[in-house]
């Protein structure tokens, strides 16, 4: 186990901030989510289930990139990639224009500063990221 874990740096402060960071993001937006629904109306226990099955897909991945760097190091196999890293950054900054957006429905006059952000946000995912606006 030692030479597992000699090989890697998941467990570094950099990495950790990261995970840590993402589970805070995915947290917020659920609680910034639900209040943007009962403010409109709109709470619907299919559409948590379908966001929390969202964060699930998240966490699993969280869970695939720290696996995926332990069995490399493990593997004495040095990727310069930093999977956990990637995954945890891409979820943060999707997280941050899911609480934007629905920061703006919560609050009209947040809309004016926020709407730049997210266009140009999304942008930056789509461009980065070769993914493409679903219509959700």
């Amino acid at each position: 186990m030692e030479q597992i874990m000699s090989g890697i740096q998941i467990f570094d402060p950099q990495h950790m901030a990261f995970i840590v960071g993402s589970f805070a993001f995915i947290v917020f937006d659920i609680v910034v989510g639900v209040a943007q629904a009962v403010k409109t109306g709109t709470l619907s226990s299919t559409k948590m289930r379908e966001g929390l099955w969202h964060k699930c897909g998240f966490i699993l991945g969280i869970a695939f990139a720290i696996l995926v760097e332990m069995g490399l190091g493990a593997c004495q196999i040095d990727v310069t990639v930093p999977l956990c890293a990637a995954v945890c950054s891409y979820i943060i900054l999707t997280e941050i224009v899911s609480i934007a957006e629905n920061l703006c429905v919560l609050s009209p006059e947040l809309a004016r500063l926020l709407n730049r952000f997210i266009d140009e946000a999304k942008g930056k995912l789509d461009e980065g990221y070769g993914t493409e606006e679903k219509g959700e």
